[in-house]
């Protein structure tokens, strides 16, 4: 009996570790695709303010491509300066 009790805390805890190795496993497969993601969706931003520069006139400073980037519209939004308004997955010029 006393054997058999011994082997039980054993296999608790080697499904433990066992299962720490894999949630980190998990969640770090989890992570890189959001990198992915975000990475894919801010690449599709630059081509579509691209695609926009080149049909519509430069404006000499190229403010308008970095504003459809930054915020999906050619003019900056009353209130970006101060912060009020939210980028692009928080980036700033």
């Amino acid at each position: 009996m006393r054997g058999s009790r011994s082997e039980r805390g054993q296999t608790l805890i080697e499904g433990a570790l066992a299962l720490m190795v894999f949630f980190t496993l998990l969640f770090g497969v989890i992570d890189c695709g959001l990198v992915l993601v975000r990475h894919q969706s801010l690449v599709e931003r630059v081509r579509s303010a691209v695609r926009w520069g080149v049909v519509h006139p430069w404006d000499g400073s190229g403010e308008q491509i970095a504003n459809l980037i930054l915020y999906g519209q050619p003019t900056e939004p009353i209130g970006a300066t101060s912060g009020a308004t939210g980028s692009y997955l928080g980036l700033t010029r």
